[in-house]
């Protein structure tokens, strides 16, 4: 059986196609990725859970970072902007979760377990 020249092309090029679409990159919470917050030697990450019982003003976030080699500063983010108040979620010890305040509300960030 004689297989034509365009209909080997054909098969070659939807193949590359199909196997550029099986990229082995995933998203592995790396800096650039995640909203992340390091805050008293603690780093957390940024979900999108809403808080809606806060309690105590931690602090705010004093440095926005965008170079991944200056993430080891305390109170920084490399998301949410200096000046965004962390707060203690009630009833949750701050070494599970906080609270960052955002959008008009407050959003929970979980400690990133090692």
């Amino acid at each position: 059986m004689k297989i034509n020249k365009l209909m080997l092309f054909t098969i070659f090029v939807v193949t590359a196609i199909l196997l550029s679409g099986c990229s082995s990159s995933s998203n592995n919470g790396s800096f650039a990725s995640q909203a992340m917050v390091r805050w008293d030697g603690v780093i957390y990450t940024g979900t999108q859970e809403m808080v809606h019982e806060i309690q105590d003003e931690l602090g705010r976030i004093e440095y926005y970072i965008t170079d991944e080699t200056q993430s080891n500063k305390n109170r920084s983010s490399n998301f949410y902007k200096e000046g965004t108040i962390v707060y203690k979620i009630k009833d949750i010890d701050v070494n599970d979760a906080v609270a960052i305040e955002f959008e008009n509300g407050y959003v929970k960030a979980i400690v990133i377990r090692e």
